[in-house]
C-alpha cells in the first residue's frame, strides 16, 4: 500500500481492500467489501487506480452478461444494480440497468384551497399587497393573474373565501358561496369590496390545477434535486409536496411535462414510463451508503459462470426421462411374450444346454408321426405268383386287404391300386 492509499484510509476514513474474486467485464467491476456515501464513492475507486464508472460503461460490460446483486454508485449520482439473469432476490426478477432514484427532475407540490386554477396568495394575516403587486406576486408563483371571468367560473364550482382579493381588472372581489355573519355581511356571491388603503390579497391562476390540486415545479437551471429540496422548492410556491394518496386519488398523467422521467413526491419518487407513473420508495440521501462501480481500462475481464435457471430445468428433465428409460428398459427384459418370467413354469433345460454340461449325452432317436390316411403295411404274396417271371400279374386280380373295400374312396397301398365300384 503507497502513502496516497495510507493517507485515504488514515485521513478521509476510506478502506482500500484488496478486491478479490470479483467480475470484471470491459474494465467495469463493483467494490462490495466497503458501503460509502457517494460523496466517498469516486476516492473508494481511486484506491484501486480506478475511476466512478458511468452509466455508458456499465451497458457496455452488461452487454457481455456482466451482473451484480447488490446496488452501487455510479457517476451520474444514482444507485444501479446491473442485471444480465432476471433473479428475484436481484432486483425483484428486473433485468438491465435497474435504477434506484435518489434525485429527481421535478416536483409534485400540493396546492389547498384550488378551485378550477384558481388561489389566493395571502402575504400575511394583515392585508399587504396592491393592485401593482399582482402580475410579480403570481409570476413568482409559476402562475398569472387571475381574471374576473376566472374568479366567477371558481364560485360557479363552488369556491369561495373569507378574505379579499384583487383580480387583473383592478377589483378587488370577495366570493360567498355560503352566507356567514363573519364573511360579507351574510351575503352571497361575488361581491365588490373597497380595499382599505389600497391593500388586499391576491387571485391567481394556474391551468395545471383546472381539474386538481396538484401541479409539478422545477428547480433553477432545470438541475436534479434530492428530497430536502424538493420540499423546499415546494414551500417557496407557499404549498407542500403531494404525499402518495394524493397522487393515486388525482389524474395526474395530463400534467407530467413531456421528457420528463423523475418527480418527487412525499414519499419518494415517482418514475415516468410511457405516462405512467411508478412510485418508488424514499430514499433519505444524506445518510445512503451503497457499494461502488468502478472502472478500470486495464484491468483484464474476468467472466464467472452465469447460473441460469433454465440449466436446472434441464437437469431436472434429464433425471425424469432417464427414470422412465429405466424404467421402461427393466420391464422390458422381465417379459416373455406378452407375459412376466415369474408368470411363467419352469423352463426345461434344452439340448445344446445339457450337452455343454454333459459331453456323454447321447440324443434320443425321434419317434415319427404315423397320424394319417396313407399307411405302409407288410407284403403279402400269394405262393402261386412266388415266380414273377414265369406267371404275369397283369392276369390275375390284385391281392388287397379285404378292409379297404368298405371305404368309398380311394386308396392306396405299397402293392397295387383299386378304384371304387361307383367308378
Amino acid at each position: 500500500m503507497d502513502i496516497l492509499l495510507i493517507f485515504r484510509f488514515l485521513i478521509l476514513g476510506i478502506s482500500c481492500a484488496t478486491v478479490t474474486s470479483t467480475t470484471v467485464v470491459s474494465g467495469v467491476f463493483q467494490v462490495t467489501d466497503v458501503n460509502v456515501s457517494y460523496a466517498n464513492a469516486q476516492e473508494t475507486c481511486g484506491c484501486y487506480n480506478a475511476t466512478l464508472a458511468t452509466e455508458d460503461q456499465l451497458e457496455t460490460a452488461l452487454a457481455k452478461k456482466f451482473q451484480t446483486c447488490k446496488w452501487g454508485w455510479i457517476q451520474e449520482k444514482q444507485l444501479v444494480m446491473v442485471r444480465a439473469v432476471d433473479d428475484a432476490a436481484c432486483a425483484q426478477n428486473s433485468t438491465g440497468i435497474v435504477k434506484k432514484h435518489i434525485e429527481a427532475e421535478r416536483v409534485f407540490c400540493y396546492k389547498h384551497n384550488a378551485v378550477k386554477g384558481i388561489f389566493q396568495v395571502t402575504i400575511a394575516e394583515k392585508y399587504s399587497l396592491m393592485l401593482e403587486d399582482g402580475d410579480k406576486v403570481c409570476e413568482g408563483l409559476n402562475s398569472t393573474f387571475a381574471t374576473e371571468a376566472q374568479l366567477t367560473n371558481a364560485f360557479n364550482a363552488g369556491y369561495e373565501t373569507c378574505r379579499t382579493g384583487w383580480v387583473k381588472e383592478g377589483k378587488n372581489l370577495l366570493p360567498r358561496y355560503t352566507s356567514d355573519p363573519k364573511c360579507g355581511n351574510r351575503n352571497i356571491g361575488i361581491l365588490s369590496v373597497k380595499a382599505l388603503d389600497g391593500f388586499s390579497d391576491v387571485f391567481c391562476f394556474r391551468n395545471e390545477l383546472m381539474n386538481t390540486n396538484i401541479y409539478t415545479a422545477f428547480p433553477a437551471f432545470n438541475t436534479k434535486i434530492n428530497h430536502t429540496e424538493a420540499t423546499e422548492l415546494c414551500s417557496s410556491f407557499r404549498d407542500v409536496l403531494a404525499n402518495k394518496e394524493q397522487i393515486q386519488a388525482a389524474n395526474i398523467s395530463a400534467i407530467v411535462p413531456k421528457g420528463v422521467t423523475t418527480i418527487w413526491y412525499q414519499n419518494g419518487i415517482a418514475v415516468v414510463v410511457n405516462q405512467t407513473l411508478h412510485l418508488q420508495p424514499h430514499l433519505n440521501d444524506t445518510n445512503i451508503t451503497a457499494a461502488v462501480y468502478c472502472y478500470d481500462p486495464l484491468a483484464q475481464d474476468y467472466i464467472p459462470y452465469i447460473k441460469e435457471k433454465t440449466v436446472w430445468r434441464k437437469i431436472i428433465m434429464g433425471c425424469i426421462l432417464a427414470g422412465i428409460f429405466v424404467i421402461l428398459l427393466c420391464a422390458a427384459l422381465c417379459m416373455k411374450g406378452n407375459q412376466f418370467k415369474c408368470c411363467h413354469d419352469k423352463k426345461h433345460s434344452t439340448c445344446n444346454e445339457v450337452v455343454e454340461s454333459n459331453q456323454s449325452y447321447v440324443p434320443p432317436i425321434p419317434t415319427w408321426n404315423t397320424t394319417g390316411s396313407y399307411h405302409p403295411v407288410k407284403e403279402v404274396i400269394d405262393a402261386k405268383y412266388q415266380n414273377p417271371h414265369q406267371i404275369s400279374i397283369h392276369n390275375h386280380q390284385p391281392a388287397i386287404r379285404p378292409e379297404m373295400l368298405k371305404y368309398k374312396s380311394h386308396f392306396y397301398d405299397n402293392l397295387s391300386y383299386i378304384k371304387t365300384e361307383d367308378e
